[in-house]
């Protein structure tokens, strides 16, 4: 999974990151997850429509891990009328969490 996962466009990668967060039960998807957290592409294109930046692979996967492993403390859902520092530091504060 890692190398086909590093291999990818952004787009892809995203895809990938959603659907791993309906795979919590294995350890293999948290840690790619994790990895993810560190992937800052953007997942799609600006739509004119959305106020903000796109979002990124990594807030996907902040939004699988919130949705879908009990962490406390973290906001639930990245968007993205978030300004991109503002959803690094909910993701910093993520990773600090889980590191703990």
């Amino acid at each position: 999974w890692d190398l086909y996962f590093s291999t990818q466009d952004a787009v892809t990668r995203g895809n990938i990151v959603l659907a791993l967060g309906g795979m919590q039960d294995d350890p293999r998807m948290w840690e790619l997850l994790l990895e993810a957290l560190d992937e800052k592409a953007f997942y799609g294109g600006h739509d004119p429509e959305a106020e903000g930046d796109p979002l990124r692979v990594c807030d996907l996967a902040y939004n699988q891990i919130t949705a879908h492993y009990e962490i406390k403390d973290v906001l639930r859902t990245i968007g993205n009328a978030y300004a991109v520092h503002v959803r690094d530091d909910h993701i910093n504060h993520l990773k600090k969490l889980i590191s703990d």
